[in-house]
């Protein structure tokens, strides 16, 4: 196992995904910890980040690795290199009861403040409490107390300290502000060499107080190596982040459309969006870039043209064929399907000159009707919409770099707020820019990443997700109907595949290697995009596991598995448990291996 992850984790410039399948008990976790701790001083030396994920925090090891710490009495380097991260309000809730009298009065003399101790001692001091009350003082904290009184702490720092470094310098040395990094540990993220953390909490934001809110996933990720623990299991966790993602920024289709075209043909970009940076300017020719200015009147060209086309000058209304009590959806990967409250119909729009409305209508399928299929209206601004996208994204890098090339900013400026600066040149209401924002930022990805070959036609759905559409009719807007767009632009294997890409990352699970794209990644998908990157375990590799499992597990030849309730399985003194799903169709992930490795399993009723 050493040998293996020397061999693949200490290249500084590999990416790519090595799957370590090995069987629970096998002591993998043990090896990696080995490895980090041999290795970490390394990768400090390189300024590269170690990063261990896993689903549920409690299974984290840092208190182990701290134990090879302390065993060399090195604690000093543990507390250098070495930080778990948990969420805000979690860390406040376990760490302020112990500094209020190192805070100074001017954080404390606020009602937020107050609060906020009085639920923290209500949930340390009444643990009898009923369930659903500790929750609410939980949530509570959560969605209001804690970040309110973290906006104090940061409109303080930024009010004193006009850059991140200094910042950071007066939570470690300035008594007035020590306290925050005891309070809040994660300020210190990027200084930290090993960092251990949930999988929600690498896929969500952080907040570190001295600088603007990043992704682990982005910030850390370039030239790390990413240990995943329980591999397999980590992709329901993705998936709902997705999902619960992509249902809070639905967005109004026709509405952005519009609220866009009409900015357009009525106001022109400020010369500081327009202005080239230096670092563009030595990139244009080379990649024959057009101006901004030339970008901003193919913007209202674009615009201009779908709206004319189907006339969207008038209202959109559901026709009263169509509109009932019931939902009508549209869903599109890379074909429409229709869920409709009609049978064998098709949605058309019909223009009504005289009542100056653009009327969504159903036809039989075979019919030829007198208006226009509505996949056309959707395809077309769906494709400006991702048009516009690229180039705002394109504007917004330029402008970061403007801010790096100006002396007077002293600290680089965030593409996520250069992004909503463009955006909101638009007038944009506030959910439109954070639906836009969301597409533009998980579009982030390192051009190259798929593989060369034809992959849409087999993997389309992996790469580009899949949008729906919801035509709703309500009382609150009786004259008009809303189409309303959901987007899940990215599934968990484009997600893994964005860290793969810039990342070494090691999958350890008994069952990483299964091939099944429900209860673990699709492989196929993976080693399609990767290719030579996608690493499992050869021959000559899987024999030293083989000699490393005997030595581990000498004396216990035999194996037992009980098939009455669940499967049991004694290795290495270790009793571990399996669902009976996993033995049915000889899919076992641990039988699969220990035949693999040391010959045919007893099974024994």
């Amino acid at each position: 196992m050493k040998q293996i992850l020397e061999q693949y984790c200490l290249d500084d410039t590999a990416n790519g995904l090595l799957l370590l399948s090995m069987p629970t008990g096998f002591g993998k976790t043990h090896d990696v910890l080995n490895f980090i701790y041999e290795n970490y001083q390394r990768f400090a030396d390189q300024n590269r980040k170690i990063v261990f994920v896993t689903n549920l925090k409690k299974n984290l090891p840092y208190e182990e690795l701290r134990e090879r710490f302390l065993d060399d009495n090195m604690e000093d380097a543990y507390d250098k290199h070495v930080l778990f991260i948990d969420s805000n309000s979690k860390s406040v809730m376990n760490n302020l009861p112990y500094l209020d009298s190192e805070i100074p009065e001017q954080f404390k003399n606020t009602e937020t403040y107050s609060r906020l101790v009085a639920h923290i001692k209500v949930l340390e001091n009444n643990r009898n409490f009923d369930k659903t009350i500790v929750n609410s003082f939980k949530n509570e904290i959560q969605r209001n107390l804690e970040p309110a009184f973290r906006r104090i702490i940061i409109e303080q720092l930024y009010r004193e300290f006009d850059s991140k470094k200094k910042r950071i310098e007066a939570i470690k040395k300035d008594p007035d502000y020590q306290w925050i990094g005891k309070l809040y540990p994660a300020v210190f993220a990027e200084e930290r060499t090993i960092l251990f953390l949930s999988m929600d909490k690498f896929i969500l934001k952080n907040t570190p107080l001295v600088e603007k809110s990043y992704y682990f996933y982005s910030k850390f990720i370039e030239n790390s190596l990413v240990f995943i623990d329980e591999f397999d299991s980590t992709k329901e966790r993705v998936l709902n982040h997705i999902i619960e993602s992509g249902v809070k920024h639905r967005v109004n289709l026709l509405d952005l459309f519009l609220n866009i075209h009409h900015h357009l043909m009525q106001s022109e970009f400020p010369e500081g969006l327009l202005k080239e940076s230096e670092h563009r300017k030595m990139q244009k020719t080379e990649r024959n870039w057009l101006p901004f200015d030339v970008m901003a009147n193919i913007f209202k060209q674009k615009a201009e043209k779908i709206f004319n086309k189907y006339n969207l000058h008038n209202t959109c209304k559901s026709h009263e064929l169509l509109s009932t009590t019931k939902r009508n959806f549209l869903f599109y990967d890379y074909q429409f399907h229709h869920v409709l409250d009609t049978k064998n119909k098709r949605i058309e729009i019909v223009t009504d000159l005289d009542s100056r409305t653009n009327w969504i209508n159903t036809v039989e399928h075979g019919e030829k009707g007198d208006g226009t299929n509505i996949h056309g209206l959707l395809n077309e601004i769906a494709g400006f919409l991702t048009f516009f996208q690229k180039r705002v994204s394109n504007m917004a890098d330029n402008y970061c770099y403007l801010k790096q090339e100006d002396d007077l900013f002293k600290e680089d400026f965030p593409l996520e707020s250069a992004v909503r600066t463009v955006l909101n040149h638009f007038r944009l209401d506030r959910d439109d820019v954070d639906f836009l924002t969301n597409n533009i930022m998980e579009g982030e990805i390192p051009y190259g990443r798929r593989s060369r070959t034809n992959s849409l036609q087999k993997f389309g759905f992996y790469d580009s997700g899949f949008r729906y559409h919801d035509i709703v009719d309500s009382d609150e807007h009786d004259t008009q109907s809303k189409i309303y767009m959901y987007n899940f632009t990215r599934t968990p294997e484009s997600f893994l595949i964005s860290i793969c890409s810039q990342a070494m990352v090691v999958g350890i699970s008994a069952t990483a290697g299964l091939h099944t794209n429900i209860g673990n990644y699709d492989l196929d998908y993976l080693n399609s995009c990767l290719g030579n990157r996608f690493i499992r375990l050869s021959g000559k590799e899987l024999n030293r596991l083989k000699r490393q499992f005997i030595e581990r597990t000498q004396g216990y030849d035999n194996v037992s598995i009980k098939t009455n309730f669940s499967t049991s399985l004694i290795l290495n003194r270790h009793r571990i448990m399996l669902p009976d799903s996993f033995i049915c169709g000889g899919n076992a992930a641990i039988c699969h291996f220990y035949h693999t490795i040391q010959g045919p399993v007893i099974i024994s009723n």
